[in-house]
C-alpha cells in the first residue's frame, strides 16, 4: 500500500486525512470500511479483500496483481511475441560462445520434430556430454527483471538465459526447472518468472560441462 500511495498527488498525507480520504473513495464504489480497517492495511495487520483490492487498484491507478503482491503483472502477450522476436539473435549468440570454448553446437533442422515438440532450441556438445538447450531471453520490466520459457520444454531440456548488462556485456545463467516450475507464473504454454526469485547459476565459459 505505501508503494502505491507514494508519489500519488491524489492521495493526501498520512497527517492531513489520508485514512478518511481512503474511506470515502471507497465508498464511491460501494464498499464500507472504517477508518481502522484502513489503518490496519498500512500497518499489515491485515488485508483487503479481492473485491476492496480492485477497488483501490482503481482509485490509485495500478495494477490490482502489483498492489497485492508488490510485483508488476506478467509479461502482456504483444511482450512475449516481442522476445520471440529477438531469441533467434540469443541463441545465436549461445551458440558463437560454445564453439569459441571449443564445444559443438547444432541448430534444429525445420523437420526436425523431437526439438519442436520439446522447444529445443540448440544443441550442443561439451566435453563429450550431450545438451538440448532451451534459450530464454532476459527482460527489463520497470525495476524487475523477468524471464519467459516454454513449458513445452520442461524436464527434456537445460534453460539457458542470456541478460544484455550494458553495451556487448551479457551475462549467461543456467536456471534449475525445478524452481522455474515452482516460482514461475504460468501464461498459457509459456511460464514468466523474476530473475532473481530463482537464484540461477552464472557460466563464466562452456569449456567444461553444464
Amino acid at each position: 500500500m505505501d508503494k502505491a500511495v507514494d508519489g500519488n498527488p491524489d492521495v493526501p498525507d498520512i497527517n492531513f486525512g489520508r485514512l478518511t480520504w481512503f474511506v470515502e473513495q471507497l465508498e464511491k464504489h460501494g464498499i464500507t470500511v472504517t477508518v481502522e480497517g484502513v489503518r490496519k492495511w498500512f500497518y499489515g495487520e491485515t488485508k483487503p479483500r479481492d473485491k476492496t483490492l480492485n477497488a483501490l487498484a482503481v482509485i490509485l491507478k495500478v495494477d490490482p496483481d502489483w498492489l497485492a503482491s508488490g510485483r508488476s503483472p506478467a509479461l502482456t502477450d504483444r511482450e512475449v511475441k516481442q522476445i520471440g522476436n529477438i531469441s533467434s539473435g540469443v541463441q545465436a549468440l549461445v551458440a558463437g560462445f560454445v564453439q569459441m570454448d571449443g564445444g559443438h553446437t547444432a541448430f534444429p533442422a525445420t523437420d526436425d520434430r523431437d526439438a519442436k515438440e520439446k522447444h529445443i532450441d540448440l544443441y550442443a556438445i561439451i566435453r563429450g556430454a550431450k545438451y538440448n538447450f532451451h534459450i530464454a531471453t532476459i527482460v527489463r520490466k520497470g525495476d524487475e527483471t523477468r524471464i519467459v520459457v516454454s513449458r513445452k520444454a520442461e524436464g527434456s531440456t537445460v534453460v539457458i538465459a542470456v541478460e544484455r548488462i550494458e553495451g556487448f556485456a551479457i551475462r549467461i545463467y543456467e536456471i534449475d526447472w525445478a524452481t522455474i516450475v515452482e516460482k514461475g507464473e504460468r501464461q498459457n504454454n509459456d511460464i514468466s518468472f523474476l530473475l532473481e526469485d530463482v537464484a540461477p547459476r552464472e557460466i563464466e565459459s562452456f569449456k567444461d560441462r553444464i
